[in-house]
């Protein structure tokens, strides 16, 4: 069995080469490094973090609360979620 790090990995891979986007939601730059660079140039790939746009976060939390937030960007742009995180559940 892989370790999780190594299994994140292989489970983003495999995202990216069914040409799915990743939809990230940190408070780090995490989307910067898929399209960007990270350590070395390499092509850019499609992500984007869900925590970046503040109209659509102040939007979602005035409307429906914070617990909904990244769960509407989710349905709003992705296809589906490996996530078991009560607000994207």
């Amino acid at each position: 069995m892989l370790n999780p790090l190594a299994a994140a990995a292989q489970w983003i891979a495999e995202t990216l080469r069914r040409g799915t986007k990743l939809l990230l939601f940190s408070n780090k730059g995490s989307a910067a490094e898929f399209v960007g660079r990270f350590e070395r140039e390499c092509r850019a790939l499609p992500a984007t973090a869900l925590t970046t746009d503040t109209s659509i976060l102040k939007a979602l939390g005035n409307d429906y609360g914070t617990e909904v937030i990244f769960a509407q960007q989710v349905e709003a742009l992705g296809q589906s979620s490996a996530s078991r995180s009560p607000n994207v559940l």
